[in-house]
């Protein structure tokens, strides 16, 4: 039986066209969530995560809430009323919400996909690029699941200037998830220099709060980009696939089922059950 997600079980700003959905054939007790990039849609996304082809794993990819001048969504404000980048100042707080707004809206979606759909925090994954991947961290800081995938992200940069700096960068905070945190050195939309600072905030917080969960940084010769070169590939399934409940998992739990592993009693088996071996 196939796994399955319903438009009313999420919060109405991914009701309408908001998520894609895909689920293997069989148990799919993973739940692998992607968030895209600044002004794209979820599409590429799920099916970058079909074309990961991770065992036993069901993808849903959801859509940012806010749409960006006609060209595709953001999940917090990005531009000025001209169609200029918001410039990140000391006391201004858009993106700051924003951010907050996205990631409870993400996190009551997963919540959501536990309670109705059978799926376990511990078997649950997000995926995140640029402002999708700052949601990631964020949410992952916020919610115990299994893992955290944050390709090119970053912390704002309003949260580093001010008096009340770190309690903005990291309010809220109640989840020690295991992340990967990667960064393109030539990126040229997030600089390195500002994602390594994430990556210290992060594994700081994982040191002040006790989590015992180590916190993966990779650093890549590439720009803005998506996770595509072969190293970054199988740094993502090193740090996934021992996460990932497989199926194998999933029928030792039934004392009706018995792995058989012994060839020659595998073919009496079937010879007895009226199969040609």
């Amino acid at each position: 039986q196939m796994r399955f997600v319903q438009r009313n079980w999420f919060p109405k700003e991914f009701q309408n066209n908001g998520f894609r959905f895909h689920a293997p054939l069989g148990a799919g007790e993973n739940l692998l969530v992607l968030l895209h990039g600044l002004g794209d849609r979820p599409e590429p996304y799920l099916s970058f995560g079909q074309k990961l082809d991770l065992p036993n794993t069901c993808c849903l990819a959801l859509q940012a809430p806010d749409p960006v001048l006609d060209i595709g969504y953001s999940w917090y404000p990005s531009f000025e009323a001209d169609g200029e980048l918001i410039d990140p100042k000391a006391g201004d707080k858009r993106r700051i919400e924003g951010l907050e707004r996205t990631v409870r809206l993400v996190m009551e979606a997963i919540v959501s996909c536990w309670g109705r759909g059978g799926w376990l925090p511990d078997n649950t994954f997000v995926f995140g690029y640029s402002q999708g991947a700052t949601v990631a961290v964020k949410l992952g800081l916020q919610l115990k699941i299994g893992g955290t995938i944050a390709v090119s992200g970053s912390l704002l940069e309003e949260t580093l200037l001010g008096s009340k700096s770190n309690e903005e960068a990291t309010s809220n905070v109640k989840a020690g998830t295991p992340m990967l945190l990667t960064h393109g050195m030539r990126d040229d939309r997030i600089p390195i220099e500002l994602a390594r600072k994430l990556k210290d905030k992060v594994s700081v917080l994982g040191k002040t709060e006790g989590w015992d969960c180590p916190i993966v940084w990779k650093e890549y010769d590439k720009g803005a980009e998506m996770l595509r070169l072969k190293p970054e590939v199988d740094h993502f399934m090193e740090f996934i696939a021992p996460k990932l409940k497989s199926e194998s998992q999933s029928l030792a739990k039934h004392p009706d089922i018995v792995e058989i592993k012994d060839p020659n009693m595998l073919n009496q088996v079937l010879h007895d059950n009226g199969f040609r071996t």
